[in-house]
């Protein structure tokens, strides 16, 4: 796919000194390596009832797989090849070192024997996969050694629908306290398999996120899907239209929790390289695709007004949306999070408003937010209005058309007319249904 491909291309530099790190760190015994990596600390944050331990872990292993494409609108790998190149030479010589490493990644943040929050959130790139998670690093975690003072109430682990399989399952049973609540949570962005695999580059399809749920359930688990507030180059409209049936698409499908994430710019990213290449397109302006400074992410008045819009169709999932990487502190890697016109006071406000949400689920906070950001209370609601104008009489394969017409060149300057005709072929397949 022309998605993938362009990833590869966005990555190459990465990809390069990433294979060259690696080929020194295979050069070390494993006690080497142990020694390299035993005071690497994890990335930690702390939510209301929630901590998320982001896990030191080798390089995300579907990446790898697509050759450094992998999926578009993250950016992950480029904070510390050096390490994750340790960490994969170390797997492939000694699983037993890589698991005590990974702990102590842990441990170096948070101590042994700490105290735990509600639910403990257990994450690498995917904790299914054998490459970064084998059954070596559960025996070290939830065997081995006592990591929490007292048992939390529940484990999070995130995986991809792809890698959720009976198998898998049946590890955490063997591990997992069945007096402990196990939620497994995985990508979803989008309902819309045209958009997650040939604009996201998840290669996950429906079929597979449904079986994910019903192994999960069958496991006597609960399954919970991230999904996107707002998608890479899309307008406000179709990113608002995109969020709303995939909601509820997955509650249909049984979904117990979803975890709504606000897009946000990170460089390496679909996203990222259309704000570096377009933001001033005269094409895109004219079609409110490019913003200047605010390419690629949605306006937190989108943010508010699909939350509201989920709410007010069915109040009782307020219990079921949970939200994350509101902030850009909330995010290991530098991004640009959703924002409304630059210096106005509604930014602040409706951020307020969406970091409460984590906190105390407040329909009637989000309904007054809507209401607030779409009236005349504040300097921007006349830009945002305007920019649904310039916006309209677009349909999603329309779009991401031209983003891809305008942004080809840039990209694949030799041959970008061939890529333009590809792209044709794939967007002939776009259906707007879930």
């Amino acid at each position: 796919m022309i998605i993938n491909e362009m990833m590869k291309i966005i990555w190459a530099e990465t990809r390069s000194t990433y294979l060259d790190l690696l080929e020194y760190a295979s050069s070390l015994s494993a006690e080497e390596l142990f020694e390299n990596v035993k005071n690497k600390k994890m990335t930690f944050y702390s939510y209301p009832g929630t901590n998320m331990n982001l896990l030191s872990c080798s390089v995300c292993t579907y990446r790898i797989e697509k050759d450094f494409g992998g999926c578009s609108m993250c950016d992950y790998e480029n904070n510390d090849l050096m390490h994750q190149a340790y960490m994969t030479a170390l797997r492939e010589k000694n699983v037993s070192l890589y698991s005590k490493a990974i702990l102590n990644s842990f441990a170096n943040v948070r101590g042994k024997h700490t105290l735990p929050n509600v639910f403990e959130l257990i994450s690498s790139y995917d904790v299914f996969t054998d490459k970064e998670f084998p059954e070596e690093v559960f025996y070290e975690f939830f065997k081995a050694n006592a990591l929490f003072s007292r048992k939390p109430f529940g484990y999070i682990f995130e995986a991809r629908a792809s890698s959720i399989t009976k198998e898998k399952l049946d590890l955490v049973k063997k591990y997992i306290s069945p007096k402990n609540r196990v939620i497994i949570e995985f990508g979803v962005e989008t309902g819309n398999e045209w958009l997650r695999n040939h604009w996201l580059n998840k290669d996950v399809t429906n079929a597979q996120i449904i079986n994910a749920i019903s192994l999960i359930h069958e496991a006597g688990f609960k399954a919970a899907a991230d999904i996107l507030i707002g998608i890479p180059g899309l307008t406000e409209v179709q990113s608002q239209n995109v969020f709303n049936d995939t909601i509820f698409w997955l509650e249909k499908a049984g979904i117990d929790q979803f975890v709504a994430l606000p897009l946000n710019r990170k460089t390496l990213t679909l996203q990222g390289i259309i704000y570096q290449h377009l933001k001033n397109d005269h094409l895109l302006l004219e079609m409110g695709i490019a913003q200047q400074e605010h390419t690629g992410i949605p306006w937190l008045t989108t943010i508010i007004c699909s939350l509201n819009e989920v709410f007010t169709k069915k109040p009782e999932l307020i219990n079921k949306i949970n939200l994350a990487q509101v902030y850009p502190y909330q995010n290991s890697v530098s991004n640009i999070t959703a924002y409304n016109k630059a210096g106005c006071v509604c930014n602040k406000i409706l951020t307020d408003v969406l970091g409460k949400y984590q906190i105390k689920r407040d329909i009637g906070a989000i309904k007054k937010a809507a209401e607030y950001t779409l009236s005349d209370g504040h300097g921007c609601d006349i830009d945002y209005k305007d920019l649904l104008r310039s916006q309209a009489n677009q349909d999603i394969p329309l779009t991401v058309k031209s983003i891809i017409n305008q942004l080809a060149p840039f990209i694949w300057p030799d041959s970008y007319a061939d890529i333009i005709l590809d792209f044709q072929d794939e967007v002939n397949q776009y259906e707007d249904i879930i």
